[in-house]
Formats: C-alpha cells, sequence, structure tokens
C-alpha cells in the first residue's frame, strides 16, 4: 500500500487548455509524496481498504498538495517531486504543475512559537541564501520541463502588519522585508512567484491597506525584471477562512495593490480546510473543521487563479460594491495538505503555542508539520464537497495539435475549446477582448475610497529673526523636582483650609440657600400672607393650598 500511494504521487490531471498565464490552467498536478505516505499510515491504523474510513482516505490520497519546504533537510524532496513530474511530462505530454511553499525565513514565526524555524534571526539573509535559497535553485534549474509555483514564505509579511508591537517581531522587520524579495528575485526566474498576506481573520479588509503598502515596500527593493516575476498573492494558508471571506479579502488586496500602481495582478487560495465556517478566531488544530474544494476547472473568476467555487459560471464576473475592479476567482487547491499538524498541544513542549491549547483546538496535536491522524480523519468526513465527488485526478495524454477537431461544429478555427464537465470554454483572445471592453463600459465609476499614505516628514524649524528677541527657554525638570513641586502645592493647600477654618468659625458661615430652598421659603411666606388676610388657621394652611 505504501508502494502503491507514493507512486500517485506523480499523478493528477486537470482537462487540457491552451497555454496560459495562469500557471494553474492547462496542466496535470502532482501530489507531495510525503502527503500520500501520511496517508497511507491512515488507511493502516483505519483498517485498511477492507473499512469504510479506509476508502476515504484512499480516495483523499488521490487530490493532489502543494510541496513543503520548511527546512533545509526537505529540500530533497524537492529534487524527487521535480523528477517525478519530469518523468510524467515525458510519458504523457501534458505540462505538470509542482507546488513548492518556500519557508525557512530567518526568525521565522515571530508571532508565534508553534512553527519557528531553523535559521535563527542572527545567522540573517547570508545563512537563508546560502543554505536554503542557493541549493534550492540549483535543484529547479536541473528540471526545465515542469511548470513550477513558488509561494514565498507564509505568515512573515503578515507579521509587520499586526505584530509590530512584539520585540521579536520588531527586530526581524527589515529581514522579512529583504528576504521576501531576495526569495522572489532568486526564484522568480525559474517558477511563477507569489507573495503570502495572511487571511482574511487576520489582516482583512480593514487592514489591506497597511498590508499593501508592506508589499509594496518589499517590491521597492527588488530589480524590476524580477518584480515582473510576480504573478500575485495568496491568501488563507494553513488557515480556515472560508471561501467566501478569502475571495472578499483577495479582492480587496488585490484593489489597494492597483491603488499603489501594481495592476494586474492575481490571487490563489488555499481551500484545504475551509469547508467550516469556524469563526476567524483560531488557527491552530480547529476541531470541527473540513476540507474545502479540491483542485478542478475555472469558474469564471480571472484574477484569482486557486481557490474554492463562488457558484459563477465561466465568462460571467461580478462587480463588488467597495471596489473599483471587477475581480473573479478561478481554480481551487489544497495548499496545506490536510492532516498536517499547525501545532503540538503538549504545554510542555519547547514549542507550545497557546493557541495550539484552546478549547476550540484539537488534544494530542504533534508538532507542526507532523502527521495528525484524528486531524486528517476529521478534515475528510467533514470535507465539502464529500470526496466522492472529486475528480480522480488521473493524467491524460496530451492532445494532438490538430485540436480543431474537439470544437463544437459551429466553432471557427481560432475557437478552439475544451470541455469540463458540462462547461465549454473559449479561447478566442479578440472576442473576449470585445466582451471584457462591453463590461468595462458598464462598469459604475470608482466611488471614494481611503488609501493608506505615509506621513509626510516633519517641518524644518524656522530659524528665528537676528532681530527678534531670544524667548527664554525654561530648562527640564528633573522626577525629583516634580515631586517637590507637588508637595509645595500640597502644602499650600492645607495651610489655606487651617487658616480658612481659624479666622472664620462654622458659627459665623453664611451659607448661601440653595435655589429649591429658596423658592419652598417664598411660597410659605405668601401662603402665610393670604391665611392672614382670609382668616384661615395655620394648622390647616397646608393642607387647604396642597389641594
Amino acid at each position: 500500500m505504501m508502494h502503491a500511494l507514493t507512486a500517485l504521487a506523480a499523478m493528477g490531471s486537470l482537462d487540457r487548455a491552451p497555454p496560459d498565464s495562469n500557471p494553474f490552467r492547462g496542466v496535470d498536478f502532482l501530489r507531495s509524496a510525503k502527503y500520500t505516505e501520511g496517508v497511507s499510515r491512515s488507511i493502516q491504523k483505519a483498517g485498511g481498504l477492507g473499512d469504510e474510513l479506509g476508502q476515504l482516505a484512499a480516495r483523499a490520497a488521490r487530490i493532489p498538495t502543494a510541496i513543503w519546504l520548511d527546512k533545509i533537510s526537505e529540500l530533497p524532496r524537492a529534487q524527487e517531486a521535480l523528477e517525478m513530474a519530469t518523468e510524467q511530462q515525458s510519458r504523457f505530454g501534458t505540462p505538470v504543475l509542482v507546488v513548492f511553499v518556500v519557508y525557512n525565513m530567518p526568525g521565522r514565526d515571530c508571532g508565534a512559537r508553534a512553527s519557528n524555524g531553523e535559521i535563527s534571526a542572527n545567522a540573517g539573509l547570508p545563512a537563508y541564501e546560502n543554505t536554503y535559497l542557493q541549493p534550492l535553485l540549483a535543484i529547479v534549474r536541473q528540471y526545465p520541463k515542469p511548470r513550477i509555483v513558488f509561494l514565498i514564505e507564509p505568515d512573515s509579511l503578515p507579521n509587520l502588519v499586526t505584530n509590530m508591537w512584539a520585540p521579536k517581531c520588531a527586530a526581524v522587520r527589515q529581514t522579512y522585508i529583504d528576504g521576501v524579495a531576495r526569495a522572489a528575485e532568486v526564484l522568480g526566474p525559474v517558477g511563477t512567484v507569489y507573495l503570502d498576506v495572511g487571511w482574511s481573520g487576520w489582516i482583512g479588509s480593514w487592514s489591506a491597506h497597511k498590508m499593501a503598502a508592506v508589499l509594496d515596500s518589499v517590491l521597492n527593493r527588488m530589480p524590476e525584471e524580477a518584480v515582473k516575476q510576480v504573478r500575485g498573492i495568496v491568501t488563507d494558508i494553513s488557515n480556515y477562512g472560508t471561501t467566501f471571506k478569502e475571495v472578499d479579502y483577495a479582492e480587496t488586496m488585490l484593489h489597494e495593490m492597483e491603488l499603489l500602481g501594481r495592476t494586474g495582478w492575481h490571487a490563489l487560495i488555499d481551500t484545504g480546510r475551509n469547508a467550516v465556517d469556524m469563526g476567524g478566531q483560531i488557527w491552530c488544530n480547529a476541531n470541527g473543521a473540513g476540507a474545502g474544494k479540491t483542485a478542478t476547472a475555472d469558474t469564471g473568476h480571472e484574477l484569482i487563479d486557486a481557490c474554492a467555487e463562488t457558484g459563477l459560471k465561466p465568462g460571467v464576473s461580478r462587480a463588488p460594491a467597495t471596489h473599483s475592479g471587477w475581480f473573479a476567482v478561478g481554480r481551487y487547491f489544497w495548499i496545506k495538505p490536510p492532516g498536517e499538524s499547525d501545532g503540538i498541544s503538549d504545554p510542555t513542549s519547547s514549542r507550545y503555542d497557546s493557541e495550539c491549547g484552546k478549547p476550540s483546538a484539537m488534544r494530542n496535536a504533534p508538532n507542526a508539520g507532523e502527521w495528525f491522524h484524528d486531524q486528517f480523519v476529521m478534515l475528510m468526513q467533514n470535507a465539502k464537497p464529500a470526496l466522492d465527488q472529486a475528480p480522480s485526478y488521473e493524467p491524460r495524454v496530451a492532445p494532438p495539435p490538430a485540436a480543431e477537431a474537439m470544437a463544437p461544429p459551429s466553432a471557427s478555427p481560432e475557437q478552439l475549446a475544451t470541455h469540463e464537465g458540462d462547461f465549454a470554454f473559449s479561447y478566442d483572445d479578440a472576442a473576449e477582448a470585445a466582451e471584457e471592453e462591453k463590461r468595462r463600459r458598464k462598469r459604475p465609476p470608482p466611488g471614494p475610497r481611503f488609501v493608506w499614505r505615509a506621513p509626510p516628514p516633519p517641518s524644518p524649524p524656522v530659524a528665528p529673526s537676528p532681530s527678534a528677541p531670544a524667548p527664554v527657554q525654561l530648562p527640564p525638570l528633573s522626577g525629583a523636582q516634580v515631586i517637590k513641586l507637588a508637595a509645595i502645592a500640597v502644602a499650600a493647600a492645607t495651610l489655606v483650609a487651617l487658616m480658612w477654618n481659624a479666622l472664620c468659625p462654622a458659627a459665623q458661615r453664611v451659607e448661601s440657600p440653595s435655589p429649591s430652598r429658596s423658592r419652598r421659603r417664598q411660597r410659605s411666606q405668601r401662603l402665610r400672607k393670604v391665611s392672614e388676610a382670609y382668616g384661615v388657621e395655620d394648622g390647616v394652611e397646608d393642607g387647604l393650598w396642597q389641594k
């Protein structure tokens, strides 16, 4: 079983489409060998393929996931994956996509303890480049055929938005900015790069302008040619934001990048564990979560390359009320392999994070990145849609060059269509450009929107006129002088109070009557005059006049 599932790691496909700048389109996928090894252990623990749970796990083994390179010792897995992808591509003729998560920043994960990295902040960028980036680049250059995507350093840049109050994060701010810029510059020529921007429950639309400013500072440190290799952003890596919330956040981020002049960007969304809305309150081994939509065909969103279902048909766009652009969503993909732990739940461990000990977190969790059988089973059982509805992802032979034969009878040679389920996708560039121009004319004008900008530098001090007298500048007071002045003020107030009591005894003090007392006294005097005029006795006076 172990060898059979490991062999499946070289498989995975989608129906082909003509070559596209979107790296997730028209490819076969590669499954992670590490993921399939973990799944095989869960199958054995569930009782094998004769058990219903084992059969569920076997269906999960077919689904492609990203490959995490979170330690230097994991770099051989990159070579293993690229060898398998090259062999598969040579055999079937269809481009094979390999998705790598680059995750070994110096001082990694400054805002948590569960996934601290192996390269210390003191070792810095030289160690990061010499022991990690350059060896990875050397491996990738040996395999030019597969299509490669790099997801750069999850959580690093988002920490610079929300956690600068922590000394540990403040100390690595420049390291994170320079490290992400360097990773994108080194790996961009051999693959497509996406930069991580956290997720909707962490940064959210309310702080998207700050996240965009951090991204812009990274891009400003890169050569122009390297910036062109960055296709866009990735959200919800290893988190539980629902597709609806993540699409909204991704659209907001793309809009904010447009306001900063970074146009034409796209987005990815990790749907590996977002089927159940967990309320955005936990990121560590959320109890009750479920796996989301698996890798599948486009649903009409043009600027989000890989995420989850929105119910839109191909060619349909929508205009968010708060954005000037029309953003759309494309594919689905599991970036965080379901079953890999977020962090250890043992409070005695040196890598324990309090987030992993919350009541809403699962118990008996291993260290981050290690296989967690109970979590895997839960995610598969709660998957939406159910895994029996997922494609088989078997590799397929590439279509012949004469693709006109696959087109509908009414299609022209320029309209080459590929089919996925009940949908037909047209790639007539001229026709799509005309349709896009019609949609652009119908779009409402953009409304006012707050854009975060850096505060202007302080104005230089104005030099005093030579004829004007120099202002008197008092020296600053020390702490002891402030305490002495306060004691003198208290003593003076006490002395005034004592003198007042001595010079004006209580018997001689005249209190001014309150307004309510004065009104009652005046009323009583009027009543007494009336009673004397009419001969009314004092004893019944109040009773007569109160009725």
